[in-house]
């Protein structure tokens, strides 16, 4: 896609917020930053690294492309290491307000006469000292040129390149940067906030549109992402954050990666981590209101008093408290995808999630195809008659269940035969919620996955998956996994509260042991209410995590059938997809 047409879609989309989100100004010479305390999720002293800072300047035009943008960066990294080389990684801010002048605040690049850039880069610093002190080396780049330009997405692979042939000639004998030095370049991870989680992802995803990194990335992370296009699919180890009370980008569509990539690409896991109560804006400290500079915000002001996600409500994060939560996730991610180091793959995999003051983290985990093993994707029409292992599927006891879409589809079966007549998986149709597989404001795009439509009148149905011989032993794997969502656009759900069903296995000696899936985790929660002044609630799938354990009395080795039982509640609708045996 070509800079110009982006700029067309972006404008139609009304995607790029002007509103503003700046960033503090970064010291242009060497200093040091001491390392962050050991806590939850994070290294212990004794495994810290004291961190040094360091940062570059260019000039507003030295990016050789085709809009005028800056090349710049703010490093930090482990100090006194002499000769050791650390994992890189490389931050991308999203895209927003780029000059001040006085009190205001505007969308420009260069900045005109009178006016100061905004080095949003600098919003990051917390996460860059606390990756720095684990061990890495970490860099977070400028991209405002882009950002006022809207070429971000198209652009940012290249940006990125331009950076990374620096650092390998700051790397020479004649070079003069600690932080280049101490780099490992085969070692990369690439982390990106907004339009600068889109970017990072479209960089990796083999676009002829738009160049590719020229470097061994490793891992991707992408916060509070935006995915306004085709959403990119990615080989790589992938983690998508995505607040619920995110005033920017209210529908969250930043989960279509994740969607998109867990069954085509590649051998990397991939996981998405909902933090309920969290906003946009706070994930960038020169964003927030504390920083006091022009335009900085709450993003999440807009919301209706009552709905959960205004300023002050009890369910809302502090800036303080979001920013652990990244910390948490962003460093043990890095951790074990450019360090295979499993030591705090609890937080993860979703075994010992992150608390919030509204709840855990929610965590969904796709394992790699290796480590996992697909009971129904329910990705077809064929699911609701065969099942991955070629085993029959039965629905009885009056269950209304059916494959459903929503208003367009880009199915993972290719040969579906005309998937646009499928029924919507929202009983209020498309505009009854924020749909995050889909785009609620953003609905002539494609992508999403399909889903298995279950509705209930009365108690008593059941979807039943036999398992062949082949595939009944299921011992080696820890955790039996769904996908769910809560459809809040049919009054046959609780307003608040839980839904709930039960997940049953049953042994080829006929015993049975059965669970209820509103004990682990929160998929069947009722749905958060966005930031949206309509109050639209967020239709959105996430995992059900049942440790294999839980299911006892059966023989695990011997599973006949895995059956899906709605008999908790007396009516309900939910959406289920990616049933599935995982670590």
């Amino acid at each position: 896609m070509s800079v110009a047409a982006l700029r067309s879609l972006r404008s139609v989309l009304a995607f790029l917020s002007v509103t503003a989100v700046l960033g503090t100004a970064a010291p242009a010479q060497a200093g040091q930053a001491g390392p962050t305390a050991p806590g939850p999720g994070r290294p212990g002293a004794d495994q810290r690294h004291p961190v040094a800072r360091d940062s570059y300047d260019l000039g507003p035009t030295a990016f050789e492309g085709d809009v005028k943008a800056e090349i710049q960066g703010v490093a930090y990294y482990p100090e006194g290491a002499p000769g050791r080389k650390f994992p890189v990684i490389v931050m991308l801010h999203g895209g927003h307000d780029t000059c001040a002048t006085g009190e205001e605040s505007s969308v420009a690049w260069p900045c005109p006469t009178g006016a100061q850039p905004l080095p949003s880069h600098r919003g990051y610093d917390y996460l860059g000292r606390e990756l720095a002190a684990r061990g890495n080396v970490v860099v977070s780049i400028g991209i405002n040129g882009l950002t006022a330009t809207g070429a971000a997405e198209v652009l940012g692979g290249k940006m990125i390149n331009q950076h990374l042939a620096l650092w390998r000639k700051w790397q020479t004998p004649s070079g003069d940067r600690a932080f280049a030095r101490a780099a490992d370049l085969k070692r990369i991870g690439l982390f990106g906030h907004s339009q600068g989680g889109e970017a990072v992802a479209l960089a990796m995803a083999g676009s002829s549109d738009i160049e590719q990194i020229k470097a061994p990335v490793k891992a991707l992370f992408l916060m509070a992402p935006g995915s306004m296009g085709e959403p990119a699919a990615v080989e790589q180890p992938m983690a998508v954050m995505l607040p619920t009370c995110d005033g920017d980008l209210k529908d969250l569509n930043g989960m279509r990666p994740f969607d998109k990539s867990r069954y085509r690409s590649g051998p990397g896991p991939k996981y998405v981590f909902t933090v309920p109560g969290g906003n946009h804006n706070f994930f960038n400290t020169t964003w927030s209101p504390s920083s006091r500079l022009p335009g900085a915000k709450d993003d999440a002001s807009i919301a209706e008093p009552g709905s959960g996600c205004e300023p002050g409500a009890a369910i809302r994060l502090s800036e303080n408290r979001q920013r652990e939560i990244a910390g948490q996730y962003v460093g043990a991610f890095f951790e074990r995808h450019l360090k295979a180091d499993r030591s705090q793959d609890a937080i993860l995999t979703g075994a010992a999630p992150v608390h919030a003051p509204a709840g855990d983290v929610q965590v969904t985990y796709q394992a790699p195809e290796a480590q996992r093993r697909d009971i129904n994707r329910f990705s077809g029409r064929r699911s609701l008659a065969d099942n991955q292992f070629g085993g029959g599927v039965g629905v009885t006891g009056g269950l209304d269940a059916e494959m459903c879409v929503q208003p367009r589809f880009e199915d993972i079966d290719q040969e579906e035969p005309d998937p646009s007549k499928w029924p919507s998986c929202l009983a209020g149709g498309h505009d009854a919620a924020y749909d995050v597989h889909y785009g609620h404001t953003m609905p002539v795009l494609g992508g999403g996955p399909a889903m298995l439509k279950a509705a209930w009148d009365k108690r008593g149905g059941t979807l039943c998956n036999d398992i062949p011989p082949k595939f009944r032993d299921f011992s080696a794997y820890p955790t039996l996994r769904l996908r769910a969502a809560v459809d809040p656009s049919d009054p046959r759900n609780p307003a608040e509260g839980k839904q709930d069903f039960s997940l049953r296995l049953i042994d080829t000696k006929g015993r049975s042991a059965s669970v209820s899936v509103a004990r682990y985790g929160h998929a069947v929660d009722a749905p958060w209410t966005s930031t949206d002044p309509e109050g639209l609630k967020l239709f959105m799938l996430n995992d059900i995590r049942v440790p294999l354990d839980q299911f006892k009395g059966v023989d695990t080795k011997n599973i006949a059938q895995v059956r899906i039982d709605f008999n908790r509640t007396d009516r309900g609708h939910v959406a289920l997809a990616d049933l599935r045996l995982a670590p």
